[in-house]
């Protein structure tokens, strides 16, 4: 448990990135012609990636941006999840946005520190 807990943001957010890769692909590969699915993942690793490279160089706006992200697309997550049963959000887009929650606390916690 403590390797989880002194993960470093970084290292939390490219996790995250990762995971939208692997869910672009399997989104993919399940609903080739669905483009909204297409543009909403590739859009959320390019946003993941511009917040990665801003905070690395220190940007203070970033982490701003990256928490009101995680909002709209939590709050996005959580309707789709009840509105319709697809096996996609419990195998995939679960585990994006509970790695986009932990790199949100532990922005946050670095913040708080530093």
């Amino acid at each position: 448990m403590n390797y989880f807990k002194n993960l470093p943001a970084e290292r939390i957010i490219k996790t995250h990135i990762v995971w939208r890769i692997l869910g672009l692909l399997l989104w993919w590969g399940g609903f080739p012609y669905d483009s909204a699915g297409l543009v909403g993942q590739g859009f959320g690793i390019l946003f993941a990636t511009f917040v990665l490279v801003s905070l690395q160089n220190g940007n203070f706006y970033a982490k701003w941006l990256w928490y009101i992200f995680t909002a709209f697309s939590t709050g996005i997550f959580y309707l789709v999840l009840l509105s319709e049963k697809i096996p996609y959000n419990y195998f995939i887009t679960f585990p994006v946005y509970l790695t986009q929650l932990w790199s949100v606390y532990k922005v946050y916690q670095e913040d708080k520190y530093f």
